[in-house]
């Protein structure tokens, strides 16, 4: 048990280390960003695209989100040290992913703006090449067998469609994570972890693929400059979104209750939603 405290103190101490690090670090901006709250802002640009054009899309926080604070997964550096310290067993890989592929299988999710769906087949009858671009894990995670399926599934059940001209590929020149690689599925590019803009261009070079302009939405800074460096690589011209229109959802919720919602996932393999776990305790 000694050893045991010892090693959680070390994982405290790394956690707090790194995040410090982090808060401390100001990002270097290569390439312009817009930011926008909602997809009504950059309407009239997005009308005027055709064939051309190659429209990709961030799925979380960018096209759905969770209500629920938990499920959304952007937790600060000290509650996760928190959660570990209520509960040590999430030391154990294969615990920790029983219970995070749970909360990911039966959180709720919905549209942070519904008229996405009808965007997204206005620019497919445009013309338009429209694909999701995810760093998502592309094999199996826990209780879910694939991600990629799960997430197309999803999606579909909420009306998203994305462009099916190109055949489900896998890149397996890029790294592996966990065994698996990045893959397109469904229209989707699941970057399984590796940057977007390398996932990218893998697309492209798979596809002998050049488009004339490119237009992405995505709620990170990294993955945006990611993607425009590989467009700068390529002399691709491209048009950035940040999209920050999921803050609107950025609740929080007390951490005696997040305690409680990660027991009884932990425990009773049921994911609580908010409400629930406040109206309950």
């Amino acid at each position: 048990m000694k050893n045991f405290k010892s090693y959680l103190a070390l994982i405290s101490a790394c956690y707090i280390f790194v995040g410090i690090y982090f808060l401390n670090q100001t990002p270097t901006i290569h390439y312009p960003v817009q930011e926008i709250t909602s997809f009504e802002q950059p309407v009239d640009q997005l009308n005027r695209c055709g064939e051309h054009t190659l429209v990709l899309l961030d799925v979380d926080d960018v096209l759905i989100i969770s209500p629920d604070y938990i499920a959304r997964g952007h937790l600060p550096w000290w509650l996760r040290i928190r959660l570990l310290w209520a509960f040590p067993e999430l030391l154990k890989e294969s615990v920790a992913e029983l219970a995070y592929s749970l909360g990911w299988q039966q959180a709720p999710r919905v549209l942070i703006e519904p008229q996405v769906v009808r965007i997204i087949n206005d620019l497919k009858q445009q013309g338009c090449i429209v694909l999701g671009l995810t760093s998502m894990e592309s094999g199996s995670y826990g209780v879910i067998p694939s991600m990629s399926l799960w997430r197309a599934n999803m999606l579909k059940d909420m009306g998203i469609v994305f462009s099916q001209q190109y055949p489900n590929q896998v890149y397996t020149k890029l790294p592996a994570y966990r065994d698996n690689y990045p893959v397109l599925f469904e229209g989707i590019l699941c970057c399984n972890q590796q940057p977007k803009g390398a996932v990218l261009a893998a697309f492209f070079d798979a596809n002998n693929m050049r488009p004339e302009n490119i237009i992405f939405f995505d709620d990170s800074m990294s993955n945006l400059q990611s993607v425009g460096k590989t467009c700068a690589e390529r002399n691709i011209p491209c048009t950035l979104f940040q999209y920050l229109g999921g803050e609107r959802f950025s609740n929080t919720l007390d951490t005696a209750y997040i305690i409680k919602q990660i027991g009884i996932l932990i425990n009773e393999h049921k994911w609580t939603s908010d409400q629930e776990i406040v109206t309950a305790f």
